[in-house]
């Protein structure tokens, strides 16, 4: 009788540790190691996951038009202390000369950037312009459609809608937004006063940058070939780095003339001839509507040309 009891309680012993030992099979097989390394994994594998990068236009009244007409802002590169860089730039084209002007650049070896209008063709041509201008290697920013500055400075509304229909052919020529702008009549224009501070804080705020000039060739006021190619280098030459303003517009062919007069005395001066592309540190006039104007020699006799006829 003491051997049956001792036997069966043998039995039921064994059949625990058992089951113990199925359990814990069970849980090793489950975790593969204790808690704590379980959740340093997870927490890992969270870390580990990349997130989607956004385009963010930063909150502005009127953040909500346009959505997509957004760039990445760049960091300005400083330029070196030794060297002289002339940014030659062009306003107001493209027309049916800038194919020649291309041309021109080409010959000289000439990188040139360009702040665009629609005032001189239809939009398939100017299209069709801005592709060559893009094939060329140049930059292409936005100047304004109309280039009508009661109409485009009437109000934020009226500048958003002029300034998107001329991106709009630019992104048709060249797949991408345009990263640069000038304001028509340069930054500091009295008719962009009521609204300079809006313009200036609704477009950096979605990534673009705005460049006035320093230097200009004074071919919209009625100077000579001679005195053009006098002032454009003169003008040039008091820095280390120009922005020159000059304007791609019919009835303008001495600007084309007389380039590599302009171009080949810079040159023999040490500078080199780059376009803009949002990493160059812009010549602004007035960087926000409380301020002042810089540079102001340049602010005299600034070529403006206004468009209230065509």
């Amino acid at each position: 009788m003491k051997w049956n009891v001792r036997i069966g309680l043998i039995l039921v012993m064994l059949l625990c540790m058992t089951g113990c030992g199925h359990e814990k099979k069970v849980v090793e097989g489950t975790y593969k190691g204790n808690v704590g390394e379980e959740l340093a994994d997870d927490k890992k594998d969270e870390e580990e996951v990349p997130e989607e990068e956004e385009k963010v236009i930063l909150p502005t009244p009127l953040s909500g038009l346009y959505k997509d007409m957004v760039v990445e802002k760049l960091d300005y590169v400083p330029l070196p202390e030794d060297k002289k860089v002339a940014y030659i730039t062009f306003d107001d084209g493209p027309c049916k000369s800038t194919p020649e002007l291309l041309e021109t650049l080409k010959k000289l070896n000439v990188k040139a950037t360009f702040f665009v209008t629609a005032q001189y063709g239809s939009d398939e041509e100017i299209v069709e312009w801005l592709k060559q201008i893009k094939a060329a290697g140049h930059e292409i920013g936005v100047h304004s459609y109309s280039h009508r500055y009661n109409e485009i400075y009437a109000s934020m509304k009226n500048y958003l809608k002029d300034y998107k229909k001329m991106d709009d052919l630019i992104v048709k020529a060249t797949g991408e937004h345009a990263r640069l702008f000038r304001f028509p009549g340069g930054s500091n224009t009295g008719y962009n006063a009521s609204i300079r501070e809006e313009i200036i804080k609704e477009m950096t705020s979605r990534g673009m940058v705005y460049y006035d000039w320093n230097a200009y060739n004074g071919d919209c006021d009625g100077f000579s070939k001679s005195e053009m190619i006098e002032k454009a280098v003169k003008e040039s030459s008091y820095r280390n780095k120009s922005i020159v303003l000059m304007h791609n517009i019919p009835k303008k062919e001495q600007v084309i003339e007389t380039l590599p007069s302009i171009v080949k005395p810079l040159g023999e001066k040490g500078y080199v001839f780059e376009a803009l592309d949002g990493t160059v540190e812009p010549i602004q006039f007035v960087k926000s509507a409380e301020s002042v104007p810089v540079e102001e020699e340049s602010t005299q006799g600034n070529g403006i040309e206004q468009n209230t006829a065509e």
